[in-house]
């Protein structure tokens, strides 16, 4: 098998690159009608501490909808 890397290269031309695929559970419920994250799946949570802990940086608005009572305030941290 070749090298993980964390980062993508720049140039991608003359490299073989295969993807490496995480399976993560998801939630099966309508969440436009949330008003308060920590009333959110548990799933929805696992995801957003997922993406946090991926990308380094702490996410601290969820949105689940276009209006302004849709949008969540994450008070994780």
């Amino acid at each position: 098998d070749g090298e993980k890397v964390e980062d993508f290269p720049f140039d991608v031309d003359d490299v073989n690159l295969t993807p490496v695929y995480e399976k993560i559970a998801g939630w099966n419920s309508d969440l436009t009608h949330l008003t308060d994250y920590a009333n959110a799946p548990k799933e929805l949570i696992d995801y957003v501490d997922y993406l946090e802990h991926k990308l380094e940086v702490p996410i601290t608005i969820v949105s689940v909808g276009p209006d302004r009572n849709q949008t969540l305030k994450n008070t994780n941290h």
